[in-house]
């Protein structure tokens, strides 16, 4: 028997553990307060308000791949789990610009090899104008890439999470809760998480050469393994034709790279493109 005057106290408590058991989630919990306050509960408004609390969480979200499928599988998980609304889907750079632009939204999921559109045709620059344009915005990368330095780069300039195309897909979701909730950041995916933490020295040696690269270098090696010529490379970074050629020799220098066709194999063999 719950002495008088602790009873509302009670009742409350008693609401709370239900609202709980609803919800089923941790993320509801800030919003919860007393739904009833006499003897008999009101199960038709404990329903009514289980849908205000989870409308009061709705996240807007956009989506850039410039792989369908792969969109349309993500959009598929996140409606399906009932907390996010999408706000666009694009499949270019500069798409995921103009929809940024034009369809206010608090997350973003983008492959990291949006070059098309992007700034210099580079995806690296698109995703540090994306965080730098368009804050408090918070961007999840998803992307088939497995080189340790090209994931710290992208810790580097801030993304939230990174996520492995080679995970299943439900850890887009989890990497998303995992941020609205205050995880530490950037939020890895499991097949990532030992990269960003994982020493140098255990690194394999293309790695090892890779980190020693400036980030201009880094660029001109990418957009120069993705095909373009110097002079396009130098249009696109603003610099000009014989610091480009300058970057892209000391570049190959640190390699051990004697010849085009071999840093284009490397560039790929090592993640910088696919």
């Amino acid at each position: 028997m719950v002495p008088r005057a602790n009873a509302g106290r009670h009742r409350a408590a008693m609401c709370t553990a239900f609202a709980r058991i609803l919800t089923r989630s941790p993320i509801y919990l800030t919003h919860i307060t007393p739904i009833w306050t006499d003897a008999t509960p009101d199960l038709g408004r404990v329903t009514r308000l289980r849908s205000e609390f989870q409308g009061m969480i709705m996240r807007r979200i956009g989506l850039a791949d410039d792989h369908p499928i792969i969109m349309d599988a993500l959009e598929t998980a996140l409606l399906e789990a009932g907390e996010f609304e999408i706000a666009f889907k694009v499949r270019t750079g500069e798409q995921l610009l103009d929809a940024l632009r034009t369809c206010p939204c608090e997350y973003v999921v983008t492959d990291y090899s949006m070059t098309q559109g992007a700034p210099g045709g580079d995806g690296l620059a698109l995703i540090e104008r994306v965080l730098r344009q368009f804050a408090p915005l918070r961007l999840v990368v998803f992307t088939m890439l497995s080189n340790p330095a090209l994931c710290g780069q992208l810790a580097q300039l801030g993304v939230h999470g990174i996520v492995s195309k080679n995970d299943e897909r439900h850890e887009v979701l989890r990497a998303l809760r995992a941020i609205e909730a205050g995880a530490r950041l950037p939020w890895r995916s499991p097949s990532l998480r030992g990269w960003l933490h994982e020493p140098l020295k255990s690194l394999k040696p293309a790695c090892k050469n890779l980190a020693a690269l400036s980030q201009r270098e880094l660029d001109v090696v990418r957009l120069f393994a993705q095909g373009q010529t110097l002079d396009e490379i130098a249009a696109n970074l603003q610099r000009a034709k014989s610091t480009v050629a300058t970057h892209k020799q000391n570049a190959m220098h640190k390699l051990g790279i004697a010849n085009n066709a071999d840093l284009i194999c490397y560039a790929y063999d090592v993640g910088i493109v696919r």
